[in-house]
């Protein structure tokens, strides 16, 4: 997913970024990201079951990876052009994501270790073993090894015990490449379209394929289409952040605010075919566009805010949650019906403003007291 002024995932969501953005906050966005992050929820509940909901929401990723560069241009190009260095900027960027991520993770490992005893993967637990020592650095446990979700078995996921962490391996990798440009002072127009257009190029491709949601998997095809479907996100958010428009306020900006979020659900909605797909990771920087510009107030600005800061924790949680519930055998139940599918959303959403609240707001306030303490580097956390 992965959340100052504006908190906001990536991904993988954040994704998560939680970093302090100059100016106001663009509430929507954190409304828009917690939104997609409960549709991913639904996807991923249902996906491998007889009742399918939201059966296009896997392309949220992708506008988590246009969320991301958009706040991660916004939060450091300059403090980067200026000289942060890259052991200041992976340690802000690890103490953002980090917590929750392997929280994510350790709860996957107790949820493989059921299924191996129920017989619903080919994982052994030393294999569980080892991929959870390979994803807790980051990166993805090359396997071909099966794990039964629902009526399907699934084979070859690079982070076993929590598939949907494949999108922050890849967002870490965006993250070194455009640190790297930054350093070096390019930020040009042509420079991001260039990178754009490559890396669009071969993503359209694969979607011709059909096979452009994929990247959570541990072939070379996977590999390759996960960093150009990052890259091609990233870029475009980029993009976005280095173009300049007044914010708009107005009256109607609250019900203009829930029509672009009931858009994207509407797109999310959409049976799962290349078309669909399409349209939703190019109505997706358009969304993110029209959205930073709105100013929310009241009670519809205290949602977003709490829709965003619970978006990053949803987005660890729920997988290795959907492996528990599925080793009790609700995903298999003959007449899986919506109201069950919705209890166990909202068991996700109490458990990441749980989690949120006693282990990942805590951890990374002291993580950045000791980041201060040794480097001087003071920046503010996401309060709940």
């Amino acid at each position: 997913m992965s959340p100052t002024s504006f908190t906001a995932s990536t991904s993988s969501a954040d994704s998560g970024s939680g970093e302090a953005l100059p100016g106001e906050r663009a509430t929507f966005l954190d409304g828009l990201r917690g939104v997609a992050a409960i549709a991913i929820v639904f996807y991923h509940f249902t996906q491998h079951t007889d009742l399918r909901l939201m059966t296009n929401a896997y392309v949220a990723v992708d506008l988590f990876f246009v969320l991301s560069g958009y706040v991660m241009t916004r939060a450091y190009a300059s403090r980067i052009a200026a000289g942060m260095n890259l052991s200041q900027f992976m340690a802000l960027r690890l103490i953002r994501l980090y917590p929750m991520f392997f929280v994510g993770l350790s709860l996957g490992v107790v949820a493989l270790c059921v299924k191996h005893l129920l017989g619903q993967t080919s994982l052994s637990f030393g294999a569980i073993g080892s991929s959870f020592l390979i994803n807790a650095v980051y990166l993805p446990y090359l396997n071909d090894e099966t794990i039964r979700i629902g009526v399907h078995s699934v084979a070859g996921i690079a982070f076993p015990g929590n598939h949907a962490a494949w999108t922050l391996f890849f967002e870490l990798v965006v993250n070194l490449i455009f640190y790297t440009l930054w350093r070096c002072g390019l930020r040009s127009g042509l420079l991001l379209a260039s990178i754009i257009a490559a890396s669009a190029t071969f993503f359209l491709m694969m979607i011709v394929n059909g096979s452009g949601g994929a990247g959570w998997g541990t072939s070379v095809q996977h590999l390759v289409i996960g960093l150009s479907r990052t890259l091609c996100g990233f870029s475009i958010g980029v993009l976005l952040a280095e173009l300049k428009q007044p914010p708009v306020r107005t009256s109607a900006t609250t019900p203009l605010a829930f029509a672009m979020m009931g858009a994207f659900l509407v797109i999310c909605a959409l049976p799962d075919t290349q078309v669909n797909f399409l349209v939703a990771i190019l109505a997706s920087p358009l969304i993110v566009r029209a959205g930073a510009q709105l100013r929310l107030g009241g009670i519809t600005k205290r949602i977003c805010i709490r829709l965003g800061t619970l978006s990053y924790p949803i987005y660890c949680l729920h997988f290795p949650i959907l492996l528990l519930a599925d080793a009790a055998g609700i995903l298999h139940e003959p007449r899986l019906g919506p109201i069950p599918v919705i209890a166990w959303v909202l068991v996700c959403c109490l458990l990441a403003h749980l989690a949120a609240k006693h282990i990942d707001v805590p951890a990374r306030a002291w993580m950045m007291r000791r980041l201060a303490a040794r480097n001087a580097v003071s920046v503010p956390l996401t309060k709940m």
